[in-house]
């Protein structure tokens, strides 16, 4: 009876992980590796943990620098279904110098890049765009003139509103440096200085929400390279005074950044045990106080190059990792569901036998997209790529970047429905969407969304297989808008 009674659970379990698609994605994996350059020549990722890869509802961009020519230059691949097809590369600058350290970003249509380029003689900072989804690309402009070195760029994105930041010589020394734009870069601010010291400050980091924009940088000023930090709450017009972040006499650098809502997240490699480690700090008030430090890796060799997003909650975190043959690297994975307070444990992504370097990390929806520099191929470097559809923990799918006039949430269907159901909404402004479900006494029963999205319209849906039938009412909350609807499960 013991083993009957059990058979039938297992097949009870069966038919409702086929009957939910939703509950099939949770169990997904990692999709195969896709490589996305192929040349005998050098394909390589920032060095310096600027973004090399951005997403918005379905359309990926990644950005890489390629010395095919001779020297230097921006090449970059778009996919409009989540890393399914790919275009053919563009070659993205053209001239006779070094462009290097190229950084992304990308909100609905609109596609930003930055670099560094030496086409005048010396190095400076070199910006352009794409207005319809990185089929076509404006021309470059020029956002650095001096007769010093301005590198390592970074970018952030949030409304159409570009936060710039940078390491610039000028003063003798590497201090950062920034700039914003509050029209999609046709026009920008005069520069800011962030950093004034007679030590290095260098790899800015930056990351924006809403109106505030966070900056992170290493800097040696005693003696060691340690994590500071830098907030504006006016969305890079002023600045606050820097923190820093960690203390101790060791190596701490390339951090990388992100924030959602008030938290800010943090993580860096760090030497401090006698090996580089990937240390992790965050802050739950925009910045004003940072928490204690935690190690996020613990092995014997060398973890290195984090990258670090969120969405809503859900932290994604990549990074490069010798533990299994030090005379290679891969890249590994892990993310926290909590905004930082429980981690899982440690996934690995390649397995190559080679070296595996500079990964990079963006999320859309449901997918999470890394991209990264590999040596499987024998070649100097190549650009590979994956992601997995479902380790966000919100199965939402973009349906269009199109911009709404308004949130809309609209009729579920098919309604009356049993047992799944599907909900479609629409968002006008960048920001934090709650999706929930509630029974006729007004009790929560279910979460559809808890995450932040770019403009666009959506589609989630509710499998109803627990729940009795009745009338059941979804709010969403999108900014200063709140929408209820009613539905009906009939079983």
């Amino acid at each position: 009876m013991k083993n009957s009674a059990d058979s039938k659970l297992i097949y009870a379990l069966l038919f409702i992980l086929l009957l939910n698609p939703a509950t099939i994605r949770i169990f997904s994996q990692w999709q195969t590796d896709v490589r996305i350059s192929n040349n005998s020549q050098q394909s390589w990722m920032n060095q310096s943990n600027a973004k090399c890869i951005a997403a918005a509802g379905n359309l990926v961009h990644i950005l890489w620098q390629d010395n095919r020519d001779g020297n230097w230059e921006l090449y970059y691949k778009r996919s409009p279904d989540n890393g399914l097809s790919w275009s053919d590369e563009m070659r993205l600058t053209n001239n006779s110098s070094v462009s290097e350290l190229p950084a992304i970003c990308a909100e609905g249509n609109f596609v930003y890049i930055t670099w560094c380029d030496s086409r005048d003689g010396n190095k400076e900072i070199y910006f352009k765009k794409s207005v319809n989804g990185g089929l076509n690309w404006l021309n470059d402009t020029r956002l650095t003139f001096n007769t010093s070195v301005s590198t390592n760029p970074a970018i952030t994105l949030v409304d159409n509103r570009l936060n710039l930041v940078w390491q610039d010589n000028t003063e003798g020394n590497y201090e950062i440096y920034s700039y914003y734009s509050t029209n999609g870069g046709l026009n920008w601010s005069s520069f800011i200085r962030l950093t004034n010291n007679a030590s290095s400050s260098e790899m800015p980091n930056v990351c924006s929400y809403e109106n505030k924009v966070y900056c992170v940088w290493q800097d040696n000023r005693d003696g060691n390279f340690e994590i500071y930090s830098k907030r504006s709450t006016n969305g890079g017009v002023n600045w606050t005074s820097e923190q820093r972040v960690t203390n101790n006499s060791f190596v701490q650098e390339r951090p990388s950044v992100a924030a959602y809502g008030a938290n800010v997240f943090l993580v860096w490699q760090d030497i401090r045990d006698g090996n580089n480690e990937v240390y992790y700090n965050n802050s739950i008030n925009s910045g004003i106080y940072w928490e204690t430090e935690r190690r996020l890796t613990n092995d014997m060799y060398f973890s290195a190059s984090p990258s670090l997003t969120v969405s809503g909650s859900t932290l994604h975190l990549v990074w490069q990792d010798d533990r299994n043959l030090v005379i290679h690297a891969e890249i590994y994975y892990k993310r926290s569901p909590d905004n930082g307070v429980s981690w899982s444990s440690d996934t690995r992504l390649t397995n190559t036998g080679s070296f595996s370097m500079q990964p990079s990390v963006t999320v859309s929806g449901s997918y999470v997209h890394v991209a990264w520099q590999d040596h499987r191929d024998g070649s100097p470097g190549e650009i590979y790529y994956k992601n997995n559809p479902s380790a966000n923990p919100f199965g939402i799918i973009n349906i269009s970047n199109e911009i709404p006039l308004k949130p809309q949430l609209r009729q579920n269907y098919p309604n009356p429905f049993n047992p799944v159901t599907k909900i479609r909404f629409d968002v006008q402004n960048r920001g934090y969407v709650m999706i929930k479900v509630f029974d006729i006494n007004g009790k929560e029963v279910s979460s559809l969304a808890e995450m932040e999205l770019s403009p666009g319209t959506y589609e989630t849906e509710w499998n109803a297989s627990d729940y009795s039938s009745g009338v059941y009412f979804y709010k969403m909350i999108c900014g200063d808008y709140i929408l209820t609807k009613k539905m009906l499960l009939l079983k």
